[in-house]
């Protein structure tokens, strides 16, 4: 439990923004990702885009991942231009590039990363606590936001990905 509570502290300590809220517009997301490609939110216009914001360190962090993967692994099925984009986004504290890369392929994790080296966007997007969710909708407004790994959160995951893809493209 202190561990828990020193996370939130730690992650909550630098954060000015306010998380957004379901209909809000989502903040902007410019990193890059483990191979050293720049990626923008903007570049996934009209896709439904899933967003994990995590820490190898972080244990709800590591029980949530798995369904992370699951959710890119949909992609494969769909060719070059799946109509879901997702993203996991590292790089709290000791989580530098090299460690983020090495943890996923411990794992076989095949999700695309970005590094979040100082916590820009993570504080732009009012990250309190890890792991947080977002589902942002092909209108680039938030369909849906989680914090934790409890069965809850997760089991809200998939419903909320499908009514989003669900929705039509702007």
């Amino acid at each position: 439990m202190a561990t828990v509570l020193g996370l939130w502290l730690a992650v909550g300590a630098a954060i000015a923004a306010e998380a957004p809220k379901k209909g809000d517009a989502a903040p902007d997301i410019q990193l890059t990702d483990l191979d050293g490609k720049a990626v923008k939110l903007a570049d996934f216009k009209g896709k439904v885009v899933y967003v994990d914001f995590w820490a190898t360190w972080c244990p709800p962090c590591r029980h949530a991942l798995p369904h992370t993967q699951k959710l890119s692994e949909r992609n494969e099925t769909k060719g070059d231009k799946p109509d879901l984009v997702v993203l996991g986004i590292a790089g709290y504290d000791d989580d530098d590039p090299d460690t983020v890369r090495s943890f996923l392929k411990a794992q076989k994790f095949t999700f695309r990363c970005l590094h979040d080296k100082d916590q820009k966007v993570a504080a732009a997007w009012g990250v309190d606590g890890i792991p947080t969710f977002a589902v942002i909708g092909r209108d680039g407004k938030i369909a849906w936001t989680g914090v934790g790994a409890d069965d809850e959160t997760l089991a809200a995951i998939d419903p909320a990905v499908d009514a989003a893809l669900g929705q039509p493209a702007p």
